[in-house]
């Protein structure tokens, strides 16, 4: 995306990459881009978590690792699932 990095270096806040995707293959895309340095021991996949988007999981997972409630997070997000509607847990 054209201006993340820019964007990326004005928050000056805990951040992490949370994706849909592995690890490998997140470890690949930031790598091309030049920002796995930026978020390197910050990734996490949904390959850790029980439920998939459009559950919260993968979102909910990190936040707890990084010692955040939900409450006091926010999602930036690239995809067209993204952060729409979640569904009940069953």
């Amino acid at each position: 995306m054209k201006g993340v990095k820019e964007a990326l270096e004005l928050i000056n806040l805990p951040m992490c990459v949370a994706s849909s995707g592995s690890h490998t293959k997140m470890r690949t895309t930031l790598g091309l881009t030049g920002l796995m340095g930026k978020f390197e021991g910050k990734i996490y996949s949904v390959t850790e978590v029980k439920n998939a988007k459009p559950y919260p999981d993968v979102f909910l997972h990190p936040a707890k690792k990084m010692g955040f409630t939900a409450n006091k997070t926010a999602v930036v997000e690239d995809s067209s699932l993204g952060v729409g509607q979640v569904l009940p847990r069953e």
